[in-house]
């Protein structure tokens, strides 16, 4: 029952994952290419350093 449980979990981020880069994803594909290129490369970088931080407060 958990692995379901955890399954629905999984698919609901999932979706809800998808949903925001659908939205965003339209507005960036508007910006000209390198606009596009520096700010999926900000994101990137931001996504990491966060998820870093959540990591590290997890642990403690």
């Amino acid at each position: 029952m958990e692995k379901v449980r955890n399954y629905v979990k999984s698919a609901y981020l999932r979706r809800k994952w998808q949903a925001i880069w659908e939205k965003v994803g339209k507005r960036i594909l508007a910006l000209p290419e390198q606009t596009q290129e520096d700010l999926l490369q900000d994101i990137s970088e931001a996504v990491e350093s966060r998820i870093a931080t959540m990591e590290r407060a997890n642990r403690e």
